[in-house]
This record gives structure tokens, C-alpha cells and sequence, in this order.
């Protein structure tokens, strides 16, 4: 699942914090300590959801947020993290592993082919139903 994607941390002010607990999340964004969850505070999630930051990706309990990864070479190798524990190295197999370089390339294509397709419906827009009606 897409939405189950780590990210590997994240930051977040007081005030940023209070604004998703009360305004912008479904649910909690923080595990819940308190009764009836006092057992361990995972409630129905594991570690990695609190941890990771998967509640904020996910669409029914979280907060329904999108990445953003800006594509500028400049820029890019600033949202990459290494996981120094290096048992994510070993845990996934050699043929799922990307060399950085290509996953740059292949997303670059990716957005290439997304500016092509949003250009050509700027060019040829689809007839509406008001336009053939008349």
C-alpha cells in the first residue's frame, strides 16, 4: 500500500502538533496513553505506524497528508535517509534495491510524461457538455 510508506521521521513544532491533533487529523496523531489503551499505547497500530509517521499518511485514520520530493537535482538528495541500522539493507532483496541515481531518472520520467499529458489537454481540452450542445 502506498499509504503504508515510512518516512523514515519527521518534525513538527508545538504549534504544528496542536493544529493537527485539533484541526487537520481524523484521529489521534500522537499513540494513546490514556485508558482504555494504557496497556502498551499502540492501540490497534504497531510501532512503525507511531513511529514512522504512517499516521500521517494514511486516509482513514490519519491525517491524509501527500508527499512532496522536489526533483531539482539540487534539491533532491536532501529528502533521502540512510538507515545507519543497515538491517534494511540486508532485509530487502537485491532486485528491489535502486541505485539512486536511477530512481532520480525514473522519477524525472514520471513527471516529464505528467507535464507532456497536462500540456496536451491545455493544446486539445475535452468537449464539455456545454460544447456539444450548441
Amino acid at each position: 500500500f502506498l499509504d503504508r510508506a515510512q518516512s523514515a521521521g519527521w518534525l513538527a513544532t508545538r504549534n504544528e502538533l496542536l493544529e493537527m491533533q485539533t484541526q487537520i487529523c481524523r484521529a489521534s496523531i500522537l499513540p494513546p496513553f490514556g485508558e482504555p489503551h494504557k496497556r502498551d499505547g499502540l492501540y490497534m497500530n504497531n510501532v512503525e505506524f507511531w513511529s514512522g509517521g504512517l499516521q500521517f499518511w494514511c486516509q482513514r485514520d490519519g491525517c491524509s497528508f501527500f508527499r512532496v520530493i522536489q526533483l531539482d537535482p539540487k534539491n533532491f538528495s536532501k529528502h533521502l535517509m540512510y538507515h545507519t541500522s543497515n538491517n534494511k539493507q540486508i532485509a530487502i532483496s537485491k532486485e528491489r534495491r535502486v541505485l539512486v541515481d536511477n530512481l532520480f531518472a525514473q522519477l524525472n520520467g514520471v513527471r516529464k510524461v505528467a507535464i507532456q499529458q497536462k500540456n496536451r489537454i491545455k493544446e486539445h481540452p475535452p468537449l464539455n457538455k456545454v460544447n456539444m450542445s450548441s
